[in-house]
């Protein structure tokens, strides 16, 4: 069975060595197809939060009027880190824009092929872009289902750009790769926008006792023994939601920035799915339309 100490055991090896094949095993357990295994879930996200935060990347969003938003992340350094300058072990800022200006691989953009490329054969960095996109699929796989104990780790996290504003920033920005875009997009719909309820109440638990009163009777009384606190967490309000829904509704006719060949005398062609769009665009697109379901 998966327990505690399997999921553990997964935790060291990542301590050890950031490498994300080991959330690949994660993703494995979480659910089953859409499916979520609750138990494991709450594991899961109970042992990353709070027992290994050091697993965690680290975001930075840098805005700023008439500034493109940049998203940069830090995965930190492990005992075998990835990261090595001469005999020093280091860990580095990445802009993952800078991924969207590599060379396309055949029909794959450069994240797409990073995430699917013998892992011995990817540089450095892109070794650390694919620890961040995996820990996002996580992350999603985490939530499905409503579960509030991820929901509660992923919105409250100082650590991590999952707050409303924070993700709807970074999938306004078309400098950011299209794949780390639909990947953030699903992620949205999990935590944003298919949620409830929205926070958790007071829960107020009784207990019957019995008290001997001045006169000898025998009385019932109840009593309050314990009132659970709430904790409101991050929502996304109406005015949110309608603007995300504005927002997605445009981003469709675009078809993710897939193109038909241009024109003779054209800058480029009109949108199209006709003319080789890459996996990322496609997964976008996919992503685009499955939160646009669920929000009109």
């Amino acid at each position: 069975s998966i327990g505690p100490d399997l999921i553990q055991l997964f935790m060291d090896l990542l301590t050890q060595n950031k490498d994300p094949r080991y959330i690949d095993f994660l993703l494995s357990i979480g659910t089953v197809g859409e499916e979520p295994l609750p138990a494991v879930q709450t594991i899961i996200a109970t042992q990353l939060f709070e027992k290994n935060p050091q697993l965690l990347p680290r975001c930075q969003l840098e805005t700023g009027p008439g500034q493109p938003t940049r998203l940069k992340f830090l995965i930190p350094a492990s005992k075998v880190t990835a990261f090595k300058k001469g005999s020093t072990r280091i860990s580095t800022w990445l802009n993952v824009a800078d991924f969207n200006d590599l060379p396309l691989i055949g029909s794959k953009d450069r994240a797409s092929h990073i995430l699917t490329a013998p892992f011995d054969t990817l540089e450095e960095s892109e070794k650390m872009l694919r620890y961040f996109i995996r820990f996002t699929n996580l992350s999603g796989k985490i939530a499905v289902g409503r579960n509030q104990t991820a929901l509660k780790f992923l919105l409250t996290s100082d650590t991590l750009s999952f707050k409303f504003d924070q993700l709807y920033a970074i999938l306004s920005e078309e400098s950011i790769p299209v794949l780390i875009r639909a990947r953030l997009t699903s992620l949205t719909m999990r935590i944003h926008v298919d949620r409830d309820p929205q926070a958790s109440l007071p829960q107020v638990l009784y207990s019957r006792t019995w008290t001997n009163l001045e006169q000898g009777n025998i009385a019932n009384t109840e009593r309050v023994i314990e009132t659970v606190s709430a904790q409101t967490l991050p929502t996304a309000g109406k005015h949110d939601l309608e603007k995300l829904s504005e927002f997605f509704l445009e981003q469709l006719a675009d078809l993710a920035g897939a193109k038909a060949r241009p024109l003779p005398g054209a800058k480029e062609g009109t949108p199209s799915l006709n003319f080789e769009p890459t996996y990322g665009q496609l997964e976008l697109l996919s992503a685009q339309i499955a939160i646009v379901d669920l929000l009109v």
